[in-house]
C-alpha cells in the first residue's frame, strides 16, 4: 500500500509539473506561480505577504510575493506578467521600499530594483512615503503589465496577488 501511495504521489507531480500541491501552482517557465485570482482572493500587500508563506508552510516549501528580474526566473518573468494582464487585474508583487524610501528591493531575495528598470509604468513609482508597495499594473492602449507603487496596508487597495516558489 506504501509503495501505491509513493507512485500516486510521483504520477501527480508529473502529471502536473514540477509545481507541488496539485493544481495550486501554475508553471510557466520551470517556475510555479500561484494566482490568487484564479481563487477569488484579494488581499492588502502586507496580507498577501503573510498568506504567500503560509501556503509554503503546508507544503514544506519557500512561497512568498513573486519576483521578477532574477537570472533563474528570467524565461518566465514576462510570461507571468503578461498572464496578469490576460487575468484583468493588477496584482501585488513582492517588492517595497518600506525600509528605505526610493530603495525599491525585492523582500525574499533582497535583490535591488532600479528606479530605471523599464519595466516601472511611466508615472511609477510617483508618492513618496505613502505607497511603498509594489503592485503589477494594466495600462495603456495594449493592456501590458507594468510596475506600479500603492499604499501597503489599506483597505481600499485590495488586490489579487501572485506567490512564487523559490
Amino acid at each position: 500500500m506504501l509503495m501505491f501511495g509513493i507512485q500516486l504521489v510521483l504520477f501527480t507531480q508529473l502529471f502536473h509539473g514540477k509545481c507541488p500541491g496539485g493544481d495550486l501552482f501554475e508553471e510557466i517557465a520551470d517556475t510555479c506561480y500561484y494566482f490568487s485570482i484564479d481563487r477569488g482572493e484579494r488581499h492588502t500587500w502586507d496580507e498577501a505577504r503573510r498568506f504567500c508563506p503560509d501556503i509554503g508552510s503546508l507544503l514544506d516549501e519557500t512561497v512568498d510575493l513573486a519576483e521578477i528580474g532574477n537570472e533563474a526566473t528570467c524565461q518566465s518573468d514576462g510570461l507571468m506578467l503578461q498572464k496578469i494582464a490576460e487575468k484583468g487585474e493588477w496584482s501585488w508583487l513582492g517588492g517595497s521600499d518600506e525600509e528605505q524610501e526610493a530603495s525599491w528591493k525585492w523582500v525574499t531575495s533582497g535583490r535591488s530594483l532600479s528606479l530605471k528598470d523599464s519595466a516601472w509604468r511611466e508615472i511609477d513609482p510617483n508618492n513618496g512615503a505613502d505607497q511603498n508597495c509594489l503592485v503589477a499594473v494594466i495600462a495603456g492602449d495594449y493592456h501590458r503589465t507594468y510596475l506600479g507603487d500603492l499604499p501597503c496596508n489599506n483597505d481600499g487597495f485590495k488586490h489579487p496577488f501572485v506567490c512564487q516558489l523559490f
